[in-house]
């Protein structure tokens, strides 16, 4: 395995691997400093269409509309989607975001199971990328974990994607875009992360300040450049862990497929919270992703019966997230191969 350079991490003056871990450059420190020295530093200026075309160009869409976060991309995405509507679909197992874009909207959110083995639903009217898995979705694809080169399948009407630090390959912090080939909702989807302004900058319809400032986004256009390489050290990782885990008959692997971004790495073991103590204990941070939405306190006061989600909440009762980054050196991916091998029980 190639060993990549990655920034020094400690607790309590003990070794620790996280489950995630940013990595920056000193060109990326360099572009941020560039365009904190410029004019502009606000949303939607220079660097940002800068930016924009070429994540556009990057991904295969026509646009790209880059905001302040995937959760406002999502938001803008529904916002377009929901008129003649009432309820839209969103996968049970998907961080909180997905369903809240929805209900915020002013819309029902309807839970849908996901696939055994995928966890992804490709039916639900938002799908959801599951760790980097491709859910193939038509309408509105929560893609936060899988930024990719030429994503544009030709199916999807709006792609919505995240740039936060623990994401797959290109961070900005907090950030993230909406990418799309129809001209009318790039049209709108400008519009509505500029308080719903026109090209006047008269406002024409309600909408938000999601603009993605411009300081972030030369962070982001920074690390697009390396967004392969980065992809790359990821999916080497991930080969890494199933070739020495894929004979332990109590791990269940992910599910594999080529376009596989590997933003996280979750196993499913019949006894998750020991071995999470366990690898605690070894100086290696493990996460659960996610509670269930009809777990969460806002979805569970509606009276949701977990039984009707049966694959969801198998997975969630045994789904643990080893860590995966594309700083990591050979010596950690090793160390939690071996923690991993020494606790599975």
């Amino acid at each position: 395995m190639r060993i990549v350079q990655n920034l020094d991490s400690s607790r309590n003056g003990k070794a620790y691997i996280p489950y995630s871990r940013q990595w920056l450059t000193k060109k990326d420190i360099a572009r941020v400093i560039d365009s904190l020295n410029s004019d502009w530093i606000a949303g939607d200026g220079p660097i940002t269409k800068r930016f924009e075309a070429e994540l556009a160009e990057k991904t295969g869409f026509k646009y790209a509309v880059a905001v302040n976060s995937g959760t406002a991309a999502l938001h803008i995405a529904v916002e377009m989607m929901r008129f003649g509507v009432t309820h839209i679909s969103v996968p049970a197992l998907t961080f909180v975001a997905t369903a809240n874009v929805v209900e915020l909207a002013g819309l029902t959110v309807v839970l849908e199971d996901v696939h055994k083995r995928k966890l992804v639903n490709g039916d639900c009217q938002i799908s959801v990328d599951y760790a980097g898995y491709p859910s193939g979705g038509s309408l509105i694809v929560d893609a936060a974990h899988s930024l990719r080169p030429s994503m544009n399948n030709g199916n999807n009407k709006i792609v919505c994607v995240s740039f936060h630090a623990t994401k797959n390959s290109v961070v900005s912090g907090e950030g993230g875009a909406l990418l799309t080939d129809d001209d009318i909702w790039h049209k709108h989807a400008l519009q509505l992360r500029a308080h719903g302004q026109g090209g006047d900058k008269n406002t024409v319809r309600l909408g938000w300040n999601y603009r993605m400032p411009d300081f972030c986004a030369a962070l982001a256009r920074s690390q697009l450049e390396e967004l392969e390489v980065r992809l790359a050290r990821r999916r080497q990782i991930a080969e890494y862990y199933i070739a020495e885990f894929e004979r332990i008959p109590e791990i269940e692997l992910p599910a594999w497929d080529d376009n596989h971004t590997w933003h996280l790495f979750p196993i499913r073991l019949n006894s998750r919270n020991g071995f999470r103590l366990l690898l605690n204990a070894d100086g290696i941070e493990t996460r659960v992703h996610f509670l269930p939405i009809y777990r969460h306190p806002y979805y569970a006061s509606r009276g949701i019966d977990p039984a009707n989600f049966p694959n969801t909440e198998e997975a969630y009762k045994r789904l643990v997230s080893i860590p995966i980054f594309y700083g990591m050196k050979d010596s950690e991916v090793e160390e939690v191969v071996e923690s991993v091998k020494r606790n599975v029980q």
